[in-house]
């Protein structure tokens, strides 16, 4: 299970409010099981900017429902867009020892596709090592990240996916507001997005479980 949750804050400067940017540390082995589980469940490979976008938004759809995530870390402002800096350094490790020896990370195969790496997993875990939670929360994250990659081929698909996550959502809006202050995403600015959308959120709870 994910490491007990923690918050964590960054300050933009002398002058200005703190953001609230990490609620638990990043969870390498719950990362991997997600990954695992959602490529064997819709049997599809996944490539190192899918699962770097369904953990953001794992995450995001777990806190906004119940209050914290499922794998934890700080999600940085990079240029495409919400990224999670943990996993982004776990997986290039990855590809960097595969790139070097050949070898393939514990769980996964990789296969190489012209220009990029997608990742098999060799062992996924079942449905039982998840909660009806954490399910509900992976649902949501597939649609968001690899349903718009795929509805319309991968160039359109590509531009769809970057609008979506610079502008055309509310993860979009608050990455664009982290972006403009030079620091990660604050949850409270993603928890207020999402309310502007969903007005019938209980974000207050959520904020409350949060001690925001």
């Amino acid at each position: 299970m994910p490491p007990e949750m923690t918050n964590h804050c960054e300050t933009r400067t002398a002058n200005a409010a703190p953001a609230l940017t990490q609620l638990q540390p990043f969870n390498e082995f719950r990362f991997n099981d997600c990954m695992a589980f959602l490529a064997e469940k819709h049997s599809r490979a996944l490539s190192l900017y899918e699962m770097m976008k369904l953990h953001v938004m794992i995450d995001v759809y777990h806190t906004i429902a119940h209050g914290k995530p499922v794998i934890g870390g700080p999600i940085a402002a990079f240029t495409n867009g919400p990224v999670p800096r943990s996993s982004k350094s776990h997986i290039a490790r990855w590809k960097k020892i595969y790139e070097q020896s050949g070898q393939m990370p514990d769980g996964f195969l990789i296969e190489e596709h012209r220009d990029r790496l997608t990742f098999i997993p060799t062992q996924p875990p079942s449905r039982d090592d998840f909660s009806d939670a954490e399910i509900a929360a992976m649902d949501r994250a597939w649609t968001d990240v690899v349903y718009i990659l795929d509805k319309d081929g991968d160039e359109e698909g590509w531009i769809a996916s970057q609008k979506y996550f610079h502008k055309d959502s509310f993860i979009g809006r608050a990455w664009e507001h982290a972006r403009h202050h030079g620091t990660s995403l604050d949850w409270c600015r993603i928890l207020d997005e999402y309310k502007k959308d969903h007005q019938d959120a209980d974000i207050d709870g959520v904020k409350s479980l949060l001690c925001i």
